[in-house]
């Protein structure tokens, strides 16, 4: 078969449509022995291809096209296909690449080969001229001819007899016969030439015949066709038999046959393809690992290595009072080590990750105490990389590093989140900017993504286009994956779905939209970075893997995605941000700033019995590690004392180890005893700490040394065969635990059954060095709950991004006593921080934070600079000094939240006034200039000083800041609802507890819905999923139809009512069946009705209090005349004005008894015949004010029914300011 030179798959992203595998198996099938790799601009699959290509038995060619320019314009551009013949040209097309994509002098990435690195980087690299937009294709269409026969000269200067003309057919519209004869006439022009390798000489240039593939079969132009319309955001028409397309060209990959007819005027071109395939030999393969040297040559690495460990450890035990004994076994533990480190290879490894670290702690960048198995390493310990000591928490090495299975260490590194880039740079500075990258990773088309994006690309004949709620109803129904997040693929979902599947089937317009996503399902769309992963290497790592630049990271990336790029020997270092890190950090910071005092929270004590007793009440919100409601209520049942009792917890809150929590309780309060597998007196001292269960892996390595004499590598084997269960090596291990085992003194019998004992565990068991780090950090983050909680929320706030999560902590902190201080556009700063608070317990509240509210990010420098000179004193200093730093809607935000209403608590009227001096601005400062002086004073027009605010001030503030943080809407309805019965989750909790019952049905709770999801059950039958909380409880409670009797409300009734709720943000309540599932308080709800709370609130009416300005009420016409004619007896001096006085005092006086008089009748109207208690029989209370001062109240006689419209007719009623229900 033909060997096609220029072949793009799904990595270059919306024009290849076929995968790598796809493209070699049509190549296999079509007779290929050769095939090219060159997508655009990149070289992604080189490494996917290389190994998939050697196993198809094809042989890889890999290439690239990059783009050279010809001219000024930007348009003054065209590809070339670079090939590489061997290592050396495939080093010299990573440099091309990475030259092309490294920013210019101007900051600008233009992805450009310029001439001087083709002047330098051609060796072993053949170049084609391009296919359809190729450089010569481009010039010769834009008329260029002479021009283009100079590049074709420089060219041929640059490559010599690796230079060929590119023909390229596809036997359509595409192919333009005069510029193929003009690249025809430039092959053969006889001006052109020079000399082979062997010294013969060539005349013209060698033309080579392509045929360029984007996708292995005609049928995937359609998806071609979408994602096109998808890139450049435009519809294509659904047809028949796929899409009405706009491209002309067919770029499928053509049979030998095809090529010949498409070149059977010129047969040699098709030979040059084959010969360049026989000139390349070249794939990328696998190396061993490769780092850079720390040392300089003076010093080996181990020899370093010991130095810095020996001092480091040195330093660790000097004031710990250790005896000659004991520090004995720590040194010998290290010479240990140092040992293995040196046979296996690793003293570098060990150098380069403690010499970051120790520059990031010098640098004050919080570092995490350990992660993973690296935690078990006393060099580790020595040299700073960890913080726990591994004799203190019984830590094994060889969980780590395993002598007797050679593979590289891998630290995992938890850096401060934002700081994490400076520990980057650090290392890029010390081993050289080409010698560091980071890691590629690759966004895929999945199948959600696919059905929203080919939506919006797609127009059907019949029913147009594919609306915003249809689409939204048809993704809703995806499935998720069996233990994920992401949905199921759009074949499983349609499988597996019933509701999905009848969606689909419902209309050919959906079966369209359905079919052609799946032609686009899988495909990558897109680059990304590795979310930790750093390579160092010992050499510019363009010379080992292809590399792009990040502009954004401002760093080079390895084009290989992890396990492409460490197959081929880079050493990938984890940096990982930990914001659990800043969150400590920050709040070290505020107390420092408040109280003055210096913690360095590495020595505070780990047996402090304030922070367990917290935990023991399962107030563990913020916490690390610990803060779901199913580990507050494990943590209520364990009752930890110790810091064992959380790094256990922690090990065991997984699947399947959870199942021993019970277990683990009981006997550490004393309700159960620990059983011990035999022998005892073996297993025991392993199993002590865990109360006989073998929770960690490390356990399962000690029995096995203990028990049948297996050295600790060894038992890292035995722990690694049994996780995989494979039979075949756990036949050997059992025939060798036994035999040690019995060699030991333990019956054969015993020994099995041990055996047994520990397969079973080590299937599920935790890393204790990776639990006994995070259990460190969360007894860290629950010490400065505990101790300092207004500087430790005010922390956790200031990282977390999720709003439902800010709600949590709010609530969290009232049941602290610690008061949520509102936004003050004059106290707050960008982060939420402890401000003094008589109210708040402890004497710190907490400051909204700026940065919180919609809309305004950054650090504001200039703002607060601005603010540092003297606080805002009015609206209108703050539009002179401060306003300037916020565009209108950041104004209109802050003022929602409230921020303004030290200044002004009418919020509206604050945004209309700050606006209005803005646009005075210049008018101001122009008088002012005038006349001399400052800015001149306003005079605010009328309907400024008269607006009214917002009525829908709660909702405004949650639009603007994402969570309720002054009042929760439930707020106002629960005292009322309470009479209804309503009652928290948790009070029907306590009472089943009280009454020892495992069900309670017809309960009632009131909810505010965050979503409700229709469901199939695996019989077919839909049911609703309906999650929301009440405030601080997240609730999920699920609803099935009623399938026989029709009592209780249908599924789509539920549904409307939910989504009702949802879009207008008000709760609901629900009747419920609570059923406690295993008798350790987890609870599944079954939702039996529901409405929305203000039907059953609004017959429910508490006493009211009418408050009523005795400025406000409406002139009478008596007090009105009353008024006129003494203003005209004043001026016409017949009266004084203590007389005036008087007169108007009167009039008054006639005013407001009308007005009094004109309530009391209406109230009279209202009034309840009886004295009997009922939910809307109200006492009302009225009280007279002017303006602010109050004048005087009564509680009127008998109860009144009070209504929303009497309500209603109330407000409308002169002089009533306000109405307020107590409950």
């Amino acid at each position: 078969m033909h060997t096609h030179l220029l072949v793009k798959s799904h990595y270059s992203f919306y024009e290849g449509t076929s995968k790598v595998p796809a493209l070699l198996a049509a190549a296999k099938e079509g007779g290929a022995h050769s095939l090219a790799l060159t997508d655009r601009d990149n070289m992604y699959g080189a490494y996917e291809f290389s190994k998939l290509a050697k196993k198809e038995g094809i042989q890889p060619i890999l290439g690239v096209q990059l783009r050279l320019q010809f001219g000024e314009k930007p348009d003054d551009t065209g590809y070339m296909v670079f090939l590489a013949m061997n290592e050396e040209g495939y080093k010299n097309i990573c440099r091309l690449m990475i030259e092309a994509q490294h920013p210019n002098e101007d900051g600008v990435c233009d992805g450009i080969v310029k001439g001087k690195s083709l002047a330098k980087h051609t060796e072993g690299v053949i170049a084609l001229s391009g296919g359809e937009d190729g450089v010569l294709v481009r010039m010769l269409q834009k008329g260029l001819d002479k021009q283009a026969e100079q590049m074709a000269s420089f060219l041929q200067a640059r490559f010599g007899d690796r230079f060929y003309l590119q023909i390229n057919r596809s036997g359509t519209e595409m192919d333009d016969p005069e510029i193929d004869q003009a690249l025809v006439s430039l092959a053969i022009n006889p001006k052109f030439g020079g000399k082979h390798a062997d010294g013969t000489a060539f005349k013209g240039i060698p033309a080579v015949g392509t045929s360029e593939v984007r996708y292995t079969t005609e049928d995937r132009h359609v998806a071609f066709e979408i994602l096109q319309a998808i890139k450049q955001s435009r519809k294509v028409e659904i047809s028949d038999d796929g899409v009405s397309g706009v491209f002309k060209g067919r770029y499928h990959m053509r049979s030998r046959d095809e090529m010949e007819g498409l070149f059977s005027d010129m047969p040699e071109a098709l030979q040059n393809a084959n010969y360049i395939a026989q000139r390349c030999s070249f794939m990328v393969t696998d190396r061993a690992p490769i780092l850079p040297s720390f040392t300089d040559g003076e010093t080996s690495e181990i020899e370093e290595l010991r130095r810095q460990a020996e001092e480091g450890l040195e330093d660790r035990l000097k004031d710990r009072g250790l005896t000659d004994e004991k520090r004995a076994e720590y040194s010998k533990r290290l010479d240990y080590e140092l040992g293995i480190i040196e046979n296996m290879g690793f003293p570098g490894y060990f150098l380069i990750v403690s010499d970051f670290i120790k520059w990031a702690k010098e640098q004050d960048i919080p570092v995490g105490p350990g992660r993973g198995s690296g935690a078990g390493s006393m060099v580790a310990w020595a040299l700073l990389i960890t913080d726990l000591d591994p004799f203190e928490f019984g830590l094994l090495f060889e969980r780590f590093l395993n002598p007797e299975r050679v593979s590289m260490p891998d630290f995992d590194i938890d850096i401060c989140k934002d700081r994490r880039d400076e520990v980057i740079k650090y290392v890029q500075r010390k081993y050289g900017e080409e010698q560091v990258s980071q890691i590629n990773t690759f966004g895929e088309v999945k199948s959600k993504t696919a059905l929203k994006d080919v939506a919006r690309a797609l127009v059907h004949p019949q029913y147009g286009v594919y609306g915003f709620g249809e689409l939204n109803t048809l993704t809703q129904m995806l499935p998720n994956k069996d233990g994920s997040p992401e949905p199921m693929a759009l074949k499983d979902a349609y499988e597996n779905s019933q509701d999905f599947r009848e969606q689909i089937d419902s209309s050919p317009k959906m079966r369209a939209l359905y079919d052609r996503s799946r032609m686009v399902e899988g495909v990558y769309k897109s680059t990304g970075m590795h979310a930790a992963g750093v390579i160092i290497g010992d050499r510019p790592l363009h010379d080992l893997v292809p590399i792009r630049w990040d502009q954004e990271a401002k760093m080079p990336v390895s084009q290989f995605n992890m396990k492409g790029s460490e197959n081929t020997g880079l050493v990938k270092f984890d940096f990982l941000g930990l914001k659990t890190l800043t969150v400590i950090k920050t709040a070290l910071g505020f107390i420092k700033q408040t109280r003055g005092e210096d913690i360095d929270i590495s020595k505070i004590p780990l047996d402090d019995d304030a922070v367990y007793e917290m935990m023991r009440e399962g107030k563990s919100v913020g916490v690390f590690q610990f803060e779901s409601g199913g580990m507050q209520k494990v943590l209520r049942d364990v009752r930890p004392t110790r810091i064992e009792d959380l790094i256990a917890v922690n090990a065991l809150y997984r699947p399947g180890p959870m199942d021993n929590i019970p277990h683990y309780a009981a006997c550490k309060n004393g309700k159960a005893e620990p059983n011990y597998p035999e022998p005892v007196d073996r297993t025991k001292p392993f199993l002590e700490e865990t109360y006989g269960i073998m929770i960690y892996q490390e356990q399962v390595m000690r029995v096995a040394q203990e028990v049948a004499g297996y050295s600790l590598g060894g038992a890292d084997l035995l722990r690694r065969a049994m996780g995989k269960k494979i039979a075949s090596e756990m036949d050997a291990q059992r025939a060798k635990f036994v035999e040690g085992a019995t060699k030991r003194g333990t019956s054969k019998a015993k020994a099995n059954e041990l055996f047994d004992t520990i397969a079973k565990f080590a299937g599920y068991g935790f890393n204790k060095s990776h639990a006994a780090a995070y259990a460190y950090v969360a007894y860290q983050t629950a010490w400065l709950k505990c101790h300092y909680p207004a500087e430790f929320f005010a922390s956790l706030l200031s990282y977390e991004e999720k709003a439902e999560r800010m709600a949590l902590i709010k609530d969290d902190m009232a049941a602290f006593g610690i008061e949520m201080l509102p936004p003050c556009i004059n106290a707050s700063i960008g982060f939420f921080s402890p401000e003094a608070d008589r109210k708040s317990e402890g004497g710190f509240g907490i400051r909204f934070g700026l940065t919180a509210i919609k809309g305004i990010s950054g650090e504001m420098k200039a703002f607060f600079e601005a603010r540092n000179q003297k606080v805002f004193s009015s609206l209108k200093d703050f539009a002179s000094r401060g306003a300037g730093h916020f565009n209108k809607s950041a104004l209109e935000s802050l003022a929602a939240a409230g921020a303004f209403d030290g200044l002004d608590d009418n919020a509206r009227r604050a945004v209309a006034e700050i606006n209005w001096h803005l646009k005075n601005a210049k008018n101001d400062k122009r008088q002012a200039s005038m006349f001399g002086g400052g800015m001149l004073e306003d005079n605010l027009p009328a309907d400024i000083v008269e607006m009214k605010d917002w009525g829908n001030r709660l909702e405004r503030e949650f639009s603007v800041v994402g969570f309720y943080f002054k009042e929760h809407p439930i707020d106002h309805y629960l005292p009322k609802l309470r009479r209804k019965g309503v009652k928290p989750l948790l009070e029907h909790y306590a009472m089943m507890d009280e009454q020892e019952i495992a069900e309670a049905n017809g309960k009632l709770v009131c909810v505010m819905l965050d979503g409700v999801f229709v469901k199939d059950s695996r019989k077919g039958n839909r049911y609703l999923r309906l999650v929301g909380n009440e405030k601080m409880s997240p609730i999920t409670a699920m609803f099935f139809p009623p399938r026989f009797d029709n009592q209780g409300p249908s599924l789509n009734k539920v549904h409307e009512i939910g989504k009702t709720a949802i879009a207008n943000k008000v709760p609901v309540v629900m009747r419920v069946n609570i059923v406690r599932e295993d008798g350790e308080g987890n609870s599944s709800l079954f939702l039996r009705d529901i409405v929305l709370a203000d039907e059953i609130a609004q017959d429910v009416r508490g006493d009211l209090t009418i408050r009523c300005d005795m400025n406000e009420f409406a002139d009478t016409s008596e007090s009105a005349k009353i008024k006129v004619e003494a203003a005209r007896k004043l001026k016409n001096g017949q009266i004084s004005e203590s007389e005036k006085v008087e007169a108007v005092a009167k009039a008054d006086a006639i005013r407001i008894r009308s007005g009094l008089a004109q309530l009391n009748a209406y109230l009279e109207q209202v009034k309840a015949e009886t004295d009997q208690e009922a939910s809307g029989v109200s006492q009302v209370r009225l009280e007279l004010m002017k303006a602010d001062k109050f004048e005087g109240g009564k509680l009127l006689n008998g109860k009144f029914l009070i209504t929303n419209a009497v309500e209603g007719k109330l407000k409308t009623m002169d002089g009533i300011t306000g109405l307020v229900e107590v409950l």
